[in-house]
Order: C-alpha cells, then sequence, then structure tokens
C-alpha cells in the first residue's frame, strides 16, 4: 500500500520541464556556437513592430519587458566564425520559456551565439543589412569575466 502511495505521489510530483536551461560547459558551447567574440556593448535597441495607420503615417509599437531587444558590440576579438567590427545579437528580455541576459552600455562580455536571426521585418530593419545572430532560448554562454574565459578559449583572432 506505501509502495503504490509512493508511486502515485512522484508520478504526481512537479518534474522538471525541457524549457529549463542549463549551462553548457566551455567546451560543449564553443562546439555548439556559431559565432563566439569579445565586446563592448555599444547600442541597445528594442525590436517593434512597425504598423501603418490609415494615413499612411508608420506607427511604433511601446516594446515592454519580455519583447525583443537588438544589442550591438564593437568587437575587438573572435574565437569562431567570421570577424566583423559590429556585430549585433538578438535576445528576449524574458523569453516565455528560457532563459536571458541583461547587457549592459559598455560593459564588455564574451558571447557565443547561434545561427542567423536575420528574416523577421523588425529586425531586419534595425540590421541595416549585416547578420544578427540569435543567442537562442536557452543561452549557449555569455560571459562577464572575459579575462578568465578568455584564458579558457585560448588564443582568438584579434581586430586591429
Amino acid at each position: 500500500m506505501r509502495l503504490a502511495f509512493l508511486l502515485l505521489f512522484l508520478s504526481a510530483a512537479e518534474l522538471p520541464v525541457e524549457s529549463e536551461c542549463v549551462e553548457l560547459s566551455q567546451r560543449k558551447a564553443l562546439l555548439d556556437a556559431t559565432v563566439v567574440f569579445r565586446g563592448t556593448v555599444v547600442k541597445l535597441e528594442d525590436v517593434t513592430e512597425q504598423e501603418a495607420n490609415p494615413a499612411d503615417k508608420v506607427q511604433v509599437r511601446r516594446s515592454s519587458p519580455t519583447e525583443p531587444r537588438m544589442v550591438t558590440f564593437m568587437a575587438d576579438q573572435f574565437w569562431k566564425g567570421p570577424a566583423t567590427r559590429l556585430v549585433r545579437v538578438f535576445l528576449f528580455l524574458r523569453p516565455p520559456e528560457g532563459s536571458s541576459y541583461k547587457f549592459k552600455p559598455g560593459g564588455e562580455y564574451i558571447v557565443y551565439t547561434l545561427g542567423k536571426a536575420n528574416g523577421w521585418g523588425p529586425l531586419d530593419r534595425l540590421s541595416e543589412g549585416e547578420p544578427v545572430y540569435d543567442v537562442g532560448t536557452c543561452i549557449l554562454r555569455i560571459r562577464s569575466d572575459v579575462v578568465a574565459e578568455s584564458k579558457l578559449l585560448g588564443k582568438g583572432r584579434t581586430l586591429r
């Protein structure tokens, strides 16, 4: 009887859902990443939908804290992917599932990105024709301890 109750209790217990994120090791994040770079945040932009009104004027909807954001970095070192001075990254401030990261203007970070996020109108308008990389709903890896993370990554390509 106790065993049946225990099994019933365990089956009804709240189990972790697949949307919970587990931070990847540096090695695994590097393998999975499209681009890995060190850079300083130079611009934070809300990504908003533009809606035309009957008078053909464009209105921009105010962004809520859960809406997407594009972060522009001035990059100075790369370990993986194409090396460009400006790197744009897309993320949600508070995604409904997964995790997020709050970047600070002027902050220096090492960022592991996934594939390109271009192809969505509001994001493309802000991208100025350049690629925008996605960090994913479960962020691969973002570090503000750039000295320690750089040592783990080893020698990268430096932009001058």
